[in-house]
């Protein structure tokens, strides 16, 4: 074993690195010679709103985004339509955006093993701001499958959320906590929709396709905070 890695937090709970920075590690458990295995924490985790108390800034920041897409969603076909898109390439535009995510998601969950969850999570919440505002302003569907495929490199916000929820949970509560990541992200698809019937149909004007992915392009930006 590392001589770095597992040690001791001031907690007395046992922790790994990862990167520049140590993790808890919930189900290690580390003995020397003759002595007994301790496991580093508590099995159960302190919850607020039934969230990990520790990962309420991460589940915030991940609503947000999740936010974001649903109020892009709804509003992105009228937009590439405008582009002079017909099903096919629209069907392209989105299929650019996934075949990118594909690859993204392998290569950001090794990045954040390697360097931290809290760093590739802020790159990937700047990744969707970035995105949408690209294609707000793009005047073709080539600039705006590049746009999509930004955030789509990426890898998006599921994955790393994962990986918070094993870091910190033990096991025996890990389903429950992963299907809750799931579960924010359906509350951003029926918030997001929402949101946008809003602009459309009672801000008037404020409510044009372009006007709604600007703002969506503010809400991961949130997510820093």
């Amino acid at each position: 074993v590392d001589a770095e890695a597992p040690r001791r937090s001031t907690n007395g709970a046992w922790v790994v690195r990862r990167g520049p920075t140590f993790e808890p590690a919930p189900d290690m458990a580390v003995a020397l010679p003759g002595e007994t295995p301790e496991l580093s924490v508590s099995k159960t985790t302190e919850t607020v709103l039934g969230l990990p108390k520790r990962l309420l800034p991460n589940f915030g920041a991940f609503l947000l985004d999740a936010v974001s897409v649903g109020l892009v969603m709804p509003v992105l076909p009228f937009h590439a339509m405008s582009l002079g898109a017909t099903a096919f390439t629209l069907g392209l535009v989105l299929a650019a955006n996934y075949a990118a995510q594909t690859a993204g998601c392998i290569v950001m969950g090794t990045v954040s093993d390697r360097y931290g969850r809290r760093p590739v999570m802020l790159a990937c919440l700047a990744a969707s701001s970035l995105s949408y505002m690209a294609v707000s302003r793009s005047n073709s569907l080539a600039q705006m499958a590049l746009s999509r495929m930004i955030v789509g490199v990426m890898g998006g916000l599921t994955p790393v959320m994962q990986a918070c929820v094993a870091d910190v949970c033990p096991q025996s509560e890990r389903p429950k906590f992963l299907g809750r990541v799931q579960a924010t992200f359906g509350a951003g698809f029926v918030l997001g929709p929402a949101l946008s019937f809003l602009l459309a149909h009672v801000l008037g004007g404020a409510g044009s396709s372009r006007s709604t992915i600007r703002l969506a392009a503010s809400l991961p930006l949130l997510g820093f905070f």
